[in-house]
């Protein structure tokens, strides 16, 4: 036989409130310091690549002085067959070198773009009618994907993001939509071509 009788409504039952100023305030931590930690690690490696870049260099001058020195050797001998050789040998060294810089110049440029900022911007220039579901960086421009619940709501956030540091400066080139049963799916970019850093 019961002998306790529950006398609350579920109306009236309590109720877990993940959305509590708590738990906002602990995520928006959470995000400043995985901002603050990646703006380190991406100062590091463009430190980490102009230090590279300044030893190739400096290698390349090395091995330009030696082929030199090499050629005027070449003049003077009778023999010139191993000369020869060692000065193809240089030139492929300094080819390769070359090359090498050049990718390290490609990569110290691509180093120097703020992702921290375009993250900072995203995350200050929320909508509760959109959400992204991906991005992709190439260069200093970048590809937007998301959905919305309504088309309307997608320039109202694209206005938002104009004013935001990052964006100001940006036109878009490429604007999107695909209108599915869940809402508008939407694709956005900074001329873009070409698959990107996700």
């Amino acid at each position: 036989m019961k002998t306790r009788i529950n006398l609350y409504l579920d109306e009236l039952k309590p109720k877990r409130e993940f959305f509590s100023l708590n738990n906002i305030v602990m995520c928006w931590g959470a995000l400043i310091i995985v901002l603050v930690l990646v703006s380190v690690l991406f100062a590091r490696f463009e430190h980490t690549s102009k230090q590279q870049l300044l030893s190739l260099q400096s290698k390349l001058d090395r091995t330009k002085a030696e082929l030199t020195q090499v050629q005027r050797e070449l003049e003077r001998k009778q023999d010139k067959s191993p000369v020869l050789r060692r000065i193809d040998k240089k030139k492929h060294d300094m080819l390769e070198m070359q090359k090498l810089l050049q990718f390290m110049q490609a990569k110290s440029t691509q180093a120097e773009f703020d992702y921290a900022q375009v993250m900072v911007d995203l995350a200050s220039n929320t909508h509760s009618e959109i959400w992204l579901k991906s991005f992709h960086f190439v260069g200093n421009d970048i590809q937007l994907v998301g959905e919305a619940t309504h088309g309307s709501a997608i320039p109202e956030w694209l206005n938002g993001l104009k004013r935001s540091e990052y964006f100001e400066a940006k036109t878009f080139s490429l604007l999107e939509f695909d209108k599915q049963e869940t809402g508008v799916e939407f694709q956005i970019a900074t001329q873009y071509s070409g698959q990107g850093v996700q």
